[in-house]
């Protein structure tokens, strides 16, 4: 039997997040995947990341800076950090509580402003 804590898989990702290449010929050891696990490393120090190749949904996860702010076609998306702790205890998009780890694109852009509190 396996026991899961929601936030058991937040904290071993973040564990799991790749130290910041190097600046040698060798940057990434083994980096043959055209940019896909540094694109995937971006995304989740931003507190989210493509959960399916594809498909409009991301997952949630914590984020690394306490602050971040991306320009999209659709106005600024704003993604706020508050709190050191190693769980996420709430999050919110747009004001609006946050009860799934998983979220849509078109969500997320209307949202305009992604916080997770720890």
């Amino acid at each position: 039997r396996v026991l899961f804590r929601s936030g058991s898989l937040r904290l071993h990702h973040r564990r799991t997040q790749p130290a910041p290449p190097r600046q040698h010929p060798d940057g990434i050891p083994g980096n043959d995947d055209t940019g896909t696990m540094s694109a995937w490393a971006v995304f989740s120090m931003l507190g989210f990341y493509p959960d399916c190749p594809g498909e409009p949904f991301y997952t949630l996860t914590a984020p690394v800076f306490d602050r971040a702010e991306i320009d999209t076609p659709q106005g600024t998306l704003t993604i706020e950090k508050h709190g050191d702790g190693e769980y996420i205890r709430r999050m919110s998009l747009g004001g609006k509580p946050l009860t799934q780890y998983r979220i849509g694109h078109d969500e997320l852009l209307r949202g305009r402003r992604l916080t997770f509190e720890f």
